[in-house]
């Protein structure tokens, strides 16, 4: 194999193992009276580009980021993370799952979940 064929090769290497990267955003976790609020940092992902779920209480959020692909250069050094972004919360059954408000904006994903109205204790009549 000649130097360039192993320099490609190696290039697709490399970004074949940046793909399957993944990367635990920080968050941060507000609560009000009303709500919850949770803040993800994934610096470098769109928000077409981040999906959240929720399954069995668990509030599944995955952001991609992809490597630069340009032409006519070769990159010497990479530092910037590239990857998948992947975090799970598990929700309590006090806060909304049905009704998110999902933001994305400057690499922060902004989650509003609601807290359900609480069942007030009642006196349960006795015939």
């Amino acid at each position: 194999m000649s130097k360039k064929e192993q320099k490609e090769n190696k290039a697709t290497v490399e970004t074949n193992a940046a793909d399957h990267r993944y990367f635990r955003p920080l968050a941060d976790i507000i609560e009000t009276e009303k709500d919850l609020s949770v803040y993800i940092d994934m610096p470098g992902v769109s928000k077409d580009q981040v999906t959240v779920k929720v399954e069995k209480n668990v509030l599944a959020v995955e952001g991609l980021i992809k490597a630069q692909e340009e032409e006519n250069f070769t990159t010497l050094s990479r530092e910037y993370g590239v990857g998948h972004y992947a975090r799970q919360f598990r929700l309590s059954d006090e806060l909304d799952k049905e009704n998110i408000d999902a933001k994305m904006d400057s690499g922060i994903l902004t989650l509003v979940l609601k807290k359900l109205a609480e069942t007030k204790a009642h006196q349960v009549a006795i015939h």
